[in-house]
């Protein structure tokens, strides 16, 4: 019992250091070209340490997404509050299905350090009339989803918007 309270505070402790915002002379503001692909890599490190990585009732996220979690951190691909505040003077356009069809995929959108924030986030797509759901990740903060959309149009704008409420790389992810 020890032993899963104290993997329990260290995985707080270290998620914080993670989505902390970048400090003077820390890392810069990532780009799509560098955060699309280290999420992409985290993802498939995700999907193959599955969800009984560290025992059943752990609440600790096993070495290599941790080590995958950092590299997003240091790339600076976490959107902070900072980067949110650009939701003030951010477009209120509605975004609609549009265009040639696709097969439905949604769009992750990125990664928000905490509730306040994905508050934040969510409200700004509601607005907007996009689907937005998030799910918290022990080694990483909330991410949030967008979507499914069924056409280029509706997926191209979703993008859009999550670009205009400051997150600096999302893309299409199926599930």
């Amino acid at each position: 019992m020890r032993l899963q309270a104290l993997a329990v505070v260290t995985g707080v402790l270290v998620a914080s250091a993670c989505v902390a915002p970048p400090e003077a002379g820390g890392p810069s503001r990532g780009t799509a070209e560098v955060c699309v692909p280290l999420f992409q890599n985290y993802d498939r490190w995700e999907k193959w340490a599955g969800d009984g990585s560290m025992g059943e009732d752990s609440l600790a996220a096993p070495p290599a997404l941790w080590k995958r979690g950092m590299r997003l951190m240091r790339a600076g691909c976490f959107t902070g509050p900072d980067e949110l505040d650009r939701i003030a003077t951010a477009p209120r356009d509605r975004v609609v299905e549009n265009g040639p069809p696709i097969d439905p995929i949604a769009i992750h959108a990125g990664v928000v350090p905490g509730i306040g924030s994905e508050v934040r986030a969510r409200n700004y797509f509601a607005e907007r009339g996009v689907r937005v759901r998030s799910v918290g990740d022990i080694s990483l903060g909330r991410r949030i989803y967008l979507g499914p959309y069924a056409t280029r149009g509706g997926l191209e704008d979703a993008m859009q918007a999550a670009r205009d409420a400051g997150f600096v790389a999302p893309y299409p992810k199926r599930f």
